[in-house]
């Protein structure tokens, strides 16, 4: 399976009263593993309500909770759909570099 490298950009930063943000960077594997690649856990509070990942070169990167997996997606991958999950064993790495996540959390 592929392994995403995140990087914490800052400590958890209130919102309000029951909410907290926090925000980094991720550099997704060089062997992307087809149902996402594993390797994040963010700590945002008791929960995770949100987590944003820039979209990249047509590519669009999607925060599965409940299995803690980063799933990757593009147009055209396949016929099946308009939007299809990126191929087993692609370079994202290469391809995106560092991208932008940002998220929202319970206090």
């Amino acid at each position: 399976m592929g392994a995403t490298t995140f990087t914490y950009g800052m400590g958890l930063r209130r919102v309000s009263r029951h909410l907290v943000a926090r925000a980094g960077t991720v550099t997704m594997s060089t062997s992307y593993s087809t149902g996402g690649d594993t390797g994040f856990n963010p700590v945002v509070g008791k929960s995770v309500l949100t987590l944003d990942i820039e979209a990249s070169l047509g590519r669009i990167f999607v925060y599965d909770d409940t299995n803690k997996k980063v799933l990757a997606y593009e147009d055209g991958a396949t016929v099946t759909g308009p939007l299809d999950e990126v191929p087993a064993a692609t370079n994202l790495s290469a391809a995106h570099g560092a991208l932008r996540w940002s998220s929202l959390g319970k206090k």
